[in-house]
């Protein structure tokens, strides 16, 4: 076959997505023709072309017009274009991290590009994250962009408040002179009590913002400080608040009937949470399945061997019976636990009533 009706069939291959570009000797990866079928196929193959054809201005728009991404492949004299820069971005505003650091600092251009998409502006020049007019319609469009933000800006109160309006969580990119301000921090966990994780160390500690936290949810605690996790009263309010917060208080606590109790009450799963003597006490245990049949999933190997246990989650779902423990397996096997187990209890029962009447009879003949 000769090199025109070679060309012609790889171009007809290409057209028909029976070729893949990216495995073509160099050669072929080198013809402009071949590449620019290639990259109207699938843009993406622009990065496969031979350095000389990433360099030339007709391929790149032809992949570009398929995919805007490549653009970064494209050559350094390309990307550093002026002309090539706006076109490019013109395609996705995304593309201004490869160009120039001249149109990165171009305050009309980068304006243009982040009212478009906020989120741009972390591609900005240093300078213009810095710069009023360019972050505040870049946070406008995206709040996220906050985060791009110069140190300066992103401790502005007043920026800083209506990011935080969007996304009180966004506290975590406030300079730590805001994080530090109580009544900043304070109208953030008023929104999302959540928020309190990116406070100061010193405003973790604050008892009015901690209540504030806790009360509006619980699970806060596990931002505290450990002698908040270690005060009882505290605890309270988190467990009553969200028993999940039994998770992260004082092991004291997983391991104090009364809060394990209460944490049940307000959330069925915290079982899982508390020390494994509770996980071993029958009459807790008991309680903590009726709240929640998954909760034997968390009981002591012992308690997984108990029948009465057993039966109990069983007879809520019997999926459970996964998680029984091995001896009670053995003695049960693995067909219809749930009828199995019954009649053992049953018999059981009736083998104690026996031995009861036959007591009492014993007695009435002496």
């Amino acid at each position: 076959m000769n090199i025109k009706k070679e060309k012609q069939f790889i171009l007809e291959m290409i057209q028909e997505r029976r070729q893949d570009f990216k495995s073509l000797e160099e050669h072929f990866r080198d013809d402009k023709d071949i590449a620019i079928a290639a990259v109207k196929m699938w843009g993406n193959n622009f990065q496969y072309a031979s350095e000389r054809l990433r360099d030339d201005l007709e391929v790149l728009t032809a992949a570009m017009n398929e995919f805007w991404a490549v653009f970064e492949y494209a050559s350094e004299r390309l990307r550093f274009d002026e002309n090539v820069g706006r076109m490019a971005t013109e395609i996705s505003g995304w593309n201004l991290q490869y160009v120039s650091d001249n149109l990165k600092d171009d305050k009309n251009f980068v304006l243009n590009i982040v009212l478009q998409n906020g989120h741009t502006l972390e591609f900005a020049s240093e300078r213009l994250k810095d710069d009023i007019d360019i972050v505040m319609p870049a946070i406008e469009d995206n709040s996220e962009a906050f985060k791009f933000a110069s140190e300066n800006l992103r401790g502005n109160k007043e920026i800083a408040q209506k990011v935080i309006i969007q996304n009180p969580l966004y506290l975590t990119w406030c300079s730590d002179n805001l994080k530090d301000d109580k009544d900043f921090v304070y109208k953030a966990i008023q929104k999302d009590p959540l928020a309190i994780q990116h406070a100061s160390s010193l405003l973790l500690n604050d008892l009015e913002l901690v209540n504030y936290s806790l009360k509006k949810n619980g699970l806060t605690i596990e931002f505290m400080s450990e002698d908040i996790k270690k005060n009882k009263e505290l605890v309270t309010i988190a467990i009553k608040s969200n028993g999940g917060a039994l998770k992260y208080v004082d092991y004291k606590f997983k391991d104090d009937e009364k809060i394990v109790l209460m944490a049940l009450d307000s959330y069925r799963e915290s079982f899982c949470f508390a020390s494994e003597r509770i996980k071993n006490d029958p009459k807790i245990a008991k309680i903590a399945i009726e709240a929640y049949f998954g909760n034997y999933a968390s009981l002591s190997q012992e308690l997984k061997n108990n029948k009465e246990l057993t039966l109990q989650a069983l007879k809520q779902d019997d999926k459970i019976e996964y998680f029984i423990g091995e001896e009670l397996k053995k003695e049960i096997g693995e067909n219809n636990p749930l009828l199995y187990l019954q009649s053992i209890i049953l018999k059981e029962d009736m083998e104690k009533s026996l031995k009861i009447d036959t007591k009492k009879n014993k007695k009435i003949k002496l």
